[in-house]
């Protein structure tokens, strides 16, 4: 393999692995810039002077502290209020955690089923997705390092071995996207379902919740397409310079083996 391509491959996994832990650590503190969906909270009369446009100022400097936004990430959710300060739900599973005010009254309306789904999204899609990428890159890693340059082609079973390997790390890198992205139309969703319902139609016109998409999600394809590049790159060097170099290495040795047996 040639040593430039091994050296390129390797840099596009070590990219979409820590893209892929960034996106774990959205919402955290210093990436609070980073999340799957941005929900704002705003009214069409905050005009000061008018009734509806005071009753909505008081509303939101008053005990009922209605959030600037709502931003919604893998492990927790954070919220900004009208005094321009952030609080966030502990990180946890499934959300299961609790907090005060909105946040709160979130939390306690998802139901146990989607706590255990949601678990099971995170750990089974987003982190097993970034240990595949870690395990992809020690492995290259060392083959790189630890492998002499006469010795770095593949036989047919490792061939099907790392092509297999790439295949499932892409599947799941492609996963965390596609999840993502079907999670922020569940939240649009519930939103608009949820401001129908509860908000009587003559209030419905005067409270926007505006549901944003958070680039997290396009961070995660971002980690899709380069693990890609690093796919088509390696199948390329596995089934074309590697197969035709190992083949002849074989040759080579079957060849030793007759003229051996030959001689004895």
């Amino acid at each position: 393999m040639s040593r430039f391509i091994q050296t390129i491959i390797i840099l596009l996994i070590l990219a979409s692995f820590l893209l892929q832990i960034l996106v774990m650590l959205g919402n955290f503190k210093g990436l609070r810039s980073l999340y799957i969906a941005k929900i704002d909270v705003s009214s069409s009369a905050t005009d000061s002077g008018s009734i509806l446009g005071d009753l909505w100022n008081k509303a939101k400097g008053s005990a009922l502290n209605i959030p600037q936004y709502i931003t919604v990430a893998l492990f927790l959710m954070c919220e900004r209020n009208n005094t321009f300060q952030t609080s966030c739900t502990p990180p946890s599973f499934g959300f299961t955690s609790t907090a005060p005010g909105i946040l709160g009254t979130l939390l306690s309306q998802i139901p146990d089923s989607a706590h255990k789904t949601l678990m099971g999204v995170q750990g089974g899609v987003f982190i097993l997705s970034a240990i595949l990428s870690l395990f992809l890159l020690i492995y290259m890693l060392l083959h790189c390092c630890t492998t002499r340059k006469n010795t770095r082609e593949y036989n047919a079973c490792h061939r099907a071995f790392i092509f297999v390997l790439f295949v499932v790390a892409l599947a799941f890198a492609i996963a965390t996207f596609a999840v993502q992205y079907a999670a922020f139309g569940a939240i649009k969703m519930g939103i608009e379902a949820a401001k129908s319902k509860f908000l009587p139609s003559s209030m419905s016109s005067l409270v926007n919740l505006n549901t944003h998409t958070g680039n997290s999600i396009w961070v995660s394809l971002v980690a899709f397409i380069l693990l890609l590049i690093a796919t088509i790159l390696m199948s390329f060097v596995v089934f074309c310079c590697g197969r035709r170099k190992g083949d002849s290495a074989a040759d080579e040795f079957d060849a030793y083996e007759m003229e051996r047996v030959r001689d004895s």
